[in-house]
């Protein structure tokens, strides 16, 4: 992977965050298998031809300093930041959970309030019960609940007094089901040799919508799922509502997918060329 730094970011951020790890064929992380088996096909495949830049990677730095600091307050009798590998079917699985502690894995993640707010991501279901199996395998202990533990990087206290559904502090906590990881791992493996174009949820797909909207207000009356409906509201409503399109999009494609540029299925791919 080409590293690059091309706002001019302190030697010192830039050492602190690290260089991305080169993926090694036939050894996966939990995390690994909790995203799209195509986008790791394209790491290996491209990965001497990929570029990041180090100012794309400033939350990893707020992550990796906020796991070195929760490392140094964990219980006594806790396991942190324990690595984890096993052999599972002719590959190495592996795993660094932030902490195990009677009989509870926790896991902290850094996220804005709108990921919140979609609700728990499939992702986190099969990284934490990756580890929960991890932890039984290598160390013969058992676990009994899983959570995450989300600190909200973009939390703001003023808008707690308009939104009632927006979180009131900047954390929250959210339990886990505990699941059989091995389908989805078995999948994976089996996938990853000839990868299949991501998922609308792998690829966190926001539909098309119509917004209602009246006058110059900024806050939509009614969002609907089809024109036809939103324009039966507006005739009900009169006219000083219209209708705005309001386009979907596939974010992690547009925004956070490194290999996007590689992938034939992406489409953005064309504007990013341009």
């Amino acid at each position: 992977m080409i590293y690059t730094n091309q706002n001019n970011l302190p030697e010192s951020v830039v050492n602190a965050i690290g260089q991305p790890r080169k993926p090694v064929p036939e050894r996966y992380s939990a995390t690994d298998i909790s995203n799209p088996p195509l986008q790791r096909y394209l790491k290996e495949k491209h990965w001497d031809e990929l570029t990041q830049d180090v100012s794309d990677m400033i939350w990893m730095l707020f992550g990796n300093a906020m796991h070195y600091v929760l490392e140094k307050g964990s219980p006594d009798n806790a396991f942190a930041e324990e690595k984890l590998v096993m052999n599972y079917k002719g590959i190495t699985l592996s795993g660094i959970t932030d902490l195990w502690h009677n009989k509870v894995i926790s896991d902290y993640k850094t996220t804005s309030v709108y990921s919140f707010l979609l609700g728990d991501k499939p992702e986190w279901t099969v990284q934490l019960n990756i580890y929960r199996m991890l932890y039984y395998v290598v160390l013969g202990m058992e676990t009994d609940k899983l959570q995450i533990h989300a600190i909200l990087r973009d939390w703001q206290k003023s808008k707690t007094f308009k939104d009632a559904n927006y979180p009131k502090i900047a954390f929250h906590s959210v339990d886990i089901p505990i699941i059989d990881p091995t389908p989805h791992i078995d999948y994976w493996l089996d996938d990853i040799k000839n990868p299949h174009p991501c998922t609308a949820e792998e690829r966190w797909e926001r539909e098309t919508t119509w917004a209602v909207m009246k006058g110059t207000n900024k806050t939509a009356t009614k969002v609907c799922k089809t024109e036809a409906e939103a324009n039966l509201y507006v005739e009900t409503f009169g006219q000083n509502y219209k209708v705005v399109k309001r386009q979907g999009e596939a974010i992690r494609c547009k925004t956070y997918c490194v290999v996007s540029q590689f992938c034939e299925h992406n489409p953005y791919r064309e504007l990013e060329a341009a």
